[in-house]
């Protein structure tokens, strides 16, 4: 029997969304304001090359013996620019990281809700019927009820406005057509 390594192992569907992780994404210093950067509204953006080059760039700069011969007194700071590499890529990083966790985490959500409606779907219609032959349940339920109740009007006003778009075309479909009045296509004239 071969062996599969679990690492590539493709994960199983089940249907139901893993358990929700104790870890949350960490939030921003609240010191933190959204600003607009030079270069355009999103600042300089590195090529994926650049990114992907960027560390080693950053360890041959600092690391260099001819940084000043090479490049003169009107180059940046060796360091600083050494430094400043090191940490955009660190950032880049973390951009990627942050895209994967969300992701996941957007997959995760629509997994939990799909699993969750089927099972609340089996529990709509008892639970309205309860509703409607004992006043109680609305009382020892209330937020099961909301969450009911929530579905219904959005499912009526999806209703109502289905129904208003069939009528309004149906009555632009019954009107002449403007082009073929001003053709006189349609009509008929009668000679005295």
């Amino acid at each position: 029997m071969k062996k599969v390594s679990q690492k590539t192992a493709e994960p199983e569907q089940s249907g139901i969304a893993d358990a929700v992780p104790a870890e949350t994404a960490p939030k921003p210093p609240s010191t933190y304001v959204v600003r607009a950067l030079g270069r355009g509204a999103n600042g300089y953006r590195p090529q994926r090359a650049q990114r992907q080059v960027a560390l080693k760039a950053a360890k041959e700069l600092s690391t260099s013996t001819q940084y000043a011969a090479r490049f003169g007194q009107a180059a940046p700071d060796q360091g600083e620019v050494a430094d400043a590499l090191t940490t955009a890529s660190g950032w880049s990083a973390k951009v990627q990281e942050a895209k994967a966790w969300c992701a996941y985490v957007v997959q995760q959500e629509n997994t939990a809700w799909m699993h969750a409606g089927g099972l609340l779907d089996g529990l709509k219609v008892p639970f309205e019927f309860a509703q409607s032959r004992d006043v109680t349940v609305k009382s020892n339920f209330p937020n099961t009820s909301q969450f009911f109740a929530f579905r219904s009007a959005t499912a009526a006003r999806a209703a109502t406005t289905r129904r208003a778009n069939k009528e309004a075309k149906t009555a632009t479909s019954t009107q002449p057509s403007t082009t073929a009045a001003a053709s006189g296509e349609g009509t008929t004239t009668t000679k005295s």
